[in-house]
């Protein structure tokens, strides 16, 4: 037996350890367009909604969604909006640089990114 293959437990452990990756990439990049979309659309409630029940992997992921969520049902988000809203909930130190920056996904290509998180099993 060759020592320097990986085991199949180191396989399975690398394995999960991608998909966690893979995960919050997926979740950041939906919660990018949620922060950046048009909130009185009907694909942001989609998108919204079918999140409610999600389980993040990363509870800043967690956080955000919750005040993305409560914000957009009485006014468009911004990153100060959303600073003062986590503030106010006990996160002032949320970097929130990474979800207003670059080009989000459209909010149709959230959706369907959205429903692949579901998939992703770590």
């Amino acid at each position: 037996m060759n020592s320097r293959r990986p085991t199949q437990a180191a396989r399975a452990e690398k394995t999960a350890w991608l998909a966690g990756l893979k995960r919050r990439d997926g979740e950041l990049e939906v919660l990018r367009a949620l922060a950046n979309g048009k909130v009185n659309s009907a694909r942001h409630r989609a998108v919204v909604a079918f999140l409610r029940d999600y389980d993040f992997l990363d509870s800043e992921h967690q956080v955000v969604y919750e005040s993305v969520r409560a914000i957009a049902q009485k006014q468009p988000i911004s990153a100060s909006r959303l600073a003062a809203h986590l503030n106010n909930r006990g996160f002032p130190d949320i970097d929130l640089e990474k979800y207003f920056e670059g080009t989000p996904l459209d909010l149709v290509k959230a959706l369907d990114l959205a429903r692949a998180l579901y998939t992703l099993k770590v």
